[in-house]
């Protein structure tokens, strides 16, 4: 998941590991630095922070460097996930052919027919 910086809100820096469990105290291996940043290999923020586990952890911004976290806490931005649909699982108009992109799309497409006849 993407971490939100808690002072300029920038969300293409960091991201939770799989060690992230949002019941038990923040550390250093939770979070990661996200691609393309990853590379660049930042040793004082990718992972070198501590594993010790403390209410009052702390980790800066690369970009504005104000504080990722306050007392412990990160600010989670959940984003949707939206599948491409496959060409041969497209949404095809029965009427027409025409296809759509999503269920939404065919159902306002369909309109048109039903407009019409």
């Amino acid at each position: 998941m993407k971490i939100k910086c808690q002072s300029c809100g920038a969300t293409d820096l960091y991201e939770t590991t799989d060690l992230y469990n949002p019941d038990v105290p923040l550390h250093g291996g939770m979070l990661r630095l996200q691609d393309p940043y990853r590379k660049f290999n930042w040793p004082i923020y990718d992972g070198a922070l501590g594993d010790k586990s403390t209410p009052r952890f702390r980790m800066m911004c690369t970009r504005c460097s104000g504080y990722i976290t306050r007392d412990g806490k990160l600010s989670i931005i959940d984003e949707p996930v939206h599948e491409k649909i496959e060409e041969d699982q497209s949404l095809a108009c029965p009427e027409c052919g025409k296809v759509c992109g999503s269920l939404a799309g065919l159902g306002a497409h369909m309109r048109v027919h039903k407009d019409k006849g």
